[in-house]
């Protein structure tokens, strides 16, 4: 039983190294039927002791595994796409962030999982008014770009006016004198 073999080496792992781990448990995927939905679990704790090894970009890997895996098995508890999410809010990625904590938030009201929405709620929060900041700051810069072209639009009208005043002055000076 796949499950079985799951849960004991998660008991081995729990004890080794955070190196020795992450071989065992990438040793383990590997021998994994690829649709079977125990990779989930495999590549989300493989995430996890990245994210303890201060290895982030290893730990986004696994951890959009995992999430793939969820999403193509019906799972709607998200676990990796919230770390996914927290992860990307971290490295500086809000877009990304807001659009997997919202699906994740979604999920967990369709499927009533209530205590996973009330620990959304805190990571959404944060991620959301980080957003909606990135998207006023967005605005007001988009403002004074419009600002600037309208300044010079006005600028370049009032400088074909007086070429256009001066042009004509020129040509009444050079026209003769009727007699």
């Amino acid at each position: 039983n796949p499950l079985h073999q799951i849960q004991e080496r998660v008991q081995i792992v729990g004890m080794m190294s955070r190196p020795e781990a992450i071989a065992t448990l990438e040793n383990a995927m590997a021998k994994l039927p690829g649709s079977e939905d125990y990779i989930r679990y495999m590549a989300l704790m493989t995430g996890n002791i990245f994210m303890e090894l201060q290895q982030p970009d290893s730990a986004a890997v696994f951890y959009t595994i995992s999430a793939i895996s969820d999403m193509q098995h019906g799972v709607l508890e998200h676990a990796a796409l919230q770390r996914l999410a927290t992860l990307l809010f971290k490295q500086g990625d809000v877009k990304r962030a807001y659009q997997y904590m919202n699906c994740c938030l979604k999920d967990a009201e369709v499927s009533g999982a209530r205590l996973r929405s009330i620990e959304l709620q805190g990571n959404i929060e944060i991620i959301m008014s980080a957003y909606n900041s990135q998207i006023v700051d967005q605005n007001k810069q988009l403002l004074l770009v419009l600002g600037i072209i309208f300044i010079l639009l006005i600028a370049a009208a009032l400088q074909a006016f007086r070429n256009s005043r001066y042009v004509e002055g020129a040509f009444y000076t050079m026209r003769p004198a009727s007699t």
